[in-house]
């Protein structure tokens, strides 16, 4: 759809727009529109008249590091879009840019955003999402008073917003979602009336939720995901919200009395409650189901867990209410063990297209009545252990599985495969067999980037099985969203990493977990040492790297809180140098300062180079005798002796533990 609409659009702007893949396009003076390949390049070397032109669109740019003189000439530009680019800084031209009314500019990698950004008064739209290591806005950003969308979500590093923030009162959209460490948004929110969307997932600082949002009437998205605190909103604030059409409250584990303040959403057409714990007033919420007719996605997913299984008949009751929500089409009651039936008038939704009753261990009967839902395609009930499996309807008698996407091999240039996310365990992606993809642009085609909702994620290539496009290739295009928190990579057969693996610090900050496997290329690791947040590491099956040095600790400060470190199957791994490292002002660092549990497994002829971390409690040793070696040439206070409390062999390291098993295996 969309190169239709690509296309048609060319056809109909004809010579006013410039773009390279089309070889007839020269980009004459007529020209107004341009979409360009190399955002590193003058702008006057690819088109006569860059004054005229009025929007402007880099594509393909990942790798390509933005320079001021790609965007400097276009004095009239109103659209600029760079989300395809690599940010390093936002160059301070784009303050001349005075007719500008659109940016966006994700992913920026500077600390700041510069000051010239609230020249452009006329700017309507921005983006600086995923922009992971901003560390403050502009003072004076309430100048920019025609901003209409503000896009800041995944802005890590902001902590406070400036004072005049509150002048934005022109603002509709404002997404916060996933600025853990920003605070004070309460106070402003009062003043930007004229919100119709707030995004407030995962702002940890918020503190309690703001009564300000019943100031925001008009307002018809709101996420209040991952908020941790406790307490409720008032009557009156709920009041106010009634033109709600989209509310996520999913992980508000101590949100009270949620069911009273849904009774008058009667607009709300999606609403996820996934993991309210803290909700149990059954009563009250069929009261509000029977309210919010206009229903079309619910999400109660582990959030009834509380109700005691002896209250069946209240459960009964809450279910025969969400079965009358006929507009309903996606219905989660999904780790909720306390369910043992749905009653028949299931019947009743006929728009229902999806049905996750996953992991409800007490479920032991669906109704007969399901057969007549005939729009419900998908039906999720791994985990429901007790079910009677003979009224699945036929073409699902294999019920879906975890969020798993394969890539299938096809006949032709193309893998065709349709790429769909489908949750069952939250937020996880799993991409297999990605040796099957068979052009660069299926892996663009995937936009993994822009999926922000993952923040766990696998990606798997099949060990020597043929690749019709260099692993490499596939990864650059598969950069990960900036909220990933867990890290699978297996089967990666290139030498090398793509820039953003090798840039991991400022892409992937909230990275907590690592595990890379059977990489048999592999010579060079990326600087996993600059990941601030990364507490577990595993490494295994690299069977070309040599040492760990500073390859992987990427600077200073390596590993700041990396608490388990796991190394397996490296037989060519000779070498792990600990030496420590300096800063710029000539101080020195330890390596490893946290790490508290080192395992090490057939990884025959490693040696520390000159001492193991000082910081461990337990290291444990298999199959790797040059690692014993090394720790008994070790002269820095470190006494080693014999204990013979356990059939393995206990060694003592000062007064930490060290446990070795003897034994070989003939293979990894």
């Amino acid at each position: 759809m969309h190169d239709l609409v690509h296309d048609l659009a060319i056809s109909i702007l004809g010579e006013k727009i410039l773009d390279p893949s089309k070889q007839d396009k020269t980009g004459g003076s007529t020209c107004c529109y341009a979409l360009l390949t190399d955002c590193s390049k003058s702008l006057q070397s690819c088109m006569s008249s860059p004054a005229s032109l009025c929007a402007l669109r880099f594509l393909d740019c990942r790798a390509i590091a933005l320079h001021g003189a790609a965007v400097e000439p276009a004095e009239s530009l109103q659209v600029l879009d760079l989300s395809e680019c690599s940010i390093n800084k936002l160059p301070d031209c784009i303050g001349a840019l005075k007719q500008l009314k659109y940016l966006n500019a994700p992913r920026i990698r500077d600390r700041m955003v510069p000051e010239c950004i609230v020249q452009l008064s006329k700017l309507r739209y921005l983006s600086l999402h995923g922009s992971c290591t901003i560390r403050r806005l502009p003072e004076s950003i309430g100048d920019m008073e025609d901003l209409v969308h503000l896009d800041l979500s995944g802005c890590l590093g902001i902590e406070k917003l400036p004072e005049s923030f509150g002048n934005l009162k022109c603002l509709e959209h404002l997404d916060f979602a996933n600025c853990k460490k920003i605070s004070g948004i309460s106070k402003f929110l009062a003043r930007l009336t004229k919100l119709q969307y707030l995004n407030l997932s995962n702002c940890k600082n918020i503190g309690r939720l703001p009564e300000a949002l019943g100031s925001l009437t008009e307002l018809k998205y709101l996420n209040l995901s991952h908020q941790f605190t406790e307490g409720k909103l008032p009557a009156s604030v709920w009041s106010n919200l009634c033109n709600l059409v989209h509310l996520d409250l999913s992980w508000c584990s101590f949100l009270q009395d949620v069911a009273a303040g849904l009774n008058g959403l009667t607009k709300l057409q999606y609403l996820d409650l996934y993991g309210c714990s803290s909700l149990n007033d059954m009563e009250g919420l069929q009261e509000a189901f029977g309210n919010l007719s206009e229903l079309r996605h619910l999400n109660l997913g582990s959030c009834l867990v509380h109700i005691a299984v002896s209250h069946q008949a209240q459960m009964n009751s809450l279910l025969e209410r969400i079965c009358t929500l006929t507009k309903l089409e996606y219905l989660n009651l999904c780790r909720n063990d306390n369910i043992y039936s749905i009653p028949e008038t299931l019947a009743n939704l006929r728009m229902l297209h999806t049905l996750d009753v996953s992991w409800c261990g007490r479920l032991h009967r669906l109704p007969a009545s399901i057969s007549e839902v005939n729009r419900l395609k998908l039906l999720y009930a791994t985990g429901c252990w007790k079910l009677d499996r003979s009224r699945l309807p036929r073409y699902m008698s294999s019920s879906k599985k975890s969020p798993y996407f394969v890539v299938h091999t096809g006949d032709g240039e193309s893998s065709s495969f349709s790429f769909q996310l489908q949750y069952e365990i939250h937020n996880w992606l799993k991409i297999n067999r990605l040796e099957n993809v068979k052009s660069v642009k299926e892996a663009q085609a995937i936009k993994l980037v822009e999926k922000t909702d993952i923040t766990r994620l696998a990606l798997q290539w099949t060990t020597d099985a043929k690749r019709y496009v260099e692993d490499e290739e596939v990864l650059k295009e598969l950069e990960p969203p900036y909220n990933i928190c867990k890290l699978r990579l297996q089967g990666y057969d290139s030498s090398i990493f793509p820039s953003w693996a090798m840039k991991i610090g400022a892409y992937l900050p909230d990275l907590t977990r690592i595990d890379m496997s059977d990489l048999p290329s592999c010579r060079r690791l990326p600087p996993l040492g600059q990941l601030p947040n990364l507490k577990l590491l595993d490494i295994r099956g690299m069977y070309s790297i040599k040492k760990i040095d500073a390859d992987l600790y990427g600077g200073t400060r390596a590993f700041p809180r990396l608490k388990c470190f796991r190394i397996e199957c490296m037989e060519s791994l000779e070498e792990w140098n600990m030496a420590y490292s300096s800063d710029d002002d000539g101080l020195y660092d330890p390596l490893f300062p946290f790490l508290r549990y080192l395992s090490i497994r057939h990884c025959p002829r490693l040696r520390f180079e000159p001492y193991p971390p000082r910081s461990l409690y337990e290291l444990r040793v298999q199959s790797s005798d040059e690692v014993m070696l090394s720790l008994g040439r070790s002269a820095h206070g470190l006494s080693l002796t014999r204990s013979t409390r356990s059939t393995s062999p206990q060694l003592t390291v000062g007064e930490e533990h060290l446990w070795v098993d003897s034994s070989r295996s003939r293979y990894c």
